[in-house]
């Protein structure tokens, strides 16, 4: 009989979380625009992301001075720095979502079979080139702005698993 040594949280495929989906989204969008403010609702309503949630991530990147945050009429956000200076490593920190690709490849060792796993060795290696992949990608190639990015043309994802918007009026 074989017995399951990982928790059914520790089976998940590795993907980022619907925050760091939003957050590079946002980031890319406001790394397009030159600039210029732009608004949580004006945002959510463009990619279909929900608006209240966006709005939260966005006040953490502004407290952890990645955004300036603009406040009354003609307020919104824009990036602190120029997009090529923002990596993907940085925001994840920012959000406090580490990478961690298995229980036993990050700072904290959950593991049961640790002592004898033949990959950990393994494992531990692709854990630090994902983290060296995440330090050396900015927002910039995210967003394919910028003399980082080929040709011109964004990565960003097509959001097609992100929860379609409601349309209730939430508050930015």
């Amino acid at each position: 009989m074989h017995r399951s040594v990982h928790s059914s949280a520790e089976s998940t495929l590795f993907q980022l979380t619907r925050r760091v989906d939003y957050a590079l989204l946002a980031l890319a969008h406001l790394a397009r625009s030159s600039g210029a403010l732009a608004t949580v609702r004006e945002i959510a309503e463009l990619y279909g992301v929900p608006q209240t949630l966006l709005a939260q991530i966005l006040r953490v990147l502004a407290r952890a001075e990645l955004l300036v945050s603009v406040r009354g009429s003609k307020g919104g956000y824009r990036l602190n720095r120029p997009a090529e200076e923002i990596s993907i490593a940085e925001l994840m920190d920012c959000l406090d979502m580490p990478v961690q690709i298995l229980c036993c490849a990050g700072e904290t060792d959950s593991c049961q079979i640790s002592t004898t796993c033949l990959i950990r060795d393994a494992v531990q290696t692709l854990q630090t080139k994902i983290e060296r992949v995440f330090r050396e990608t900015s927002i910039a190639e995210i967003a394919g702005v910028g003399s980082e990015s080929s040709e011109g043309t964004a990565c960003l994802p097509t959001h097609t698993c992100a929860p379609a918007h409601t349309g209730q009026k939430e508050r930015s």
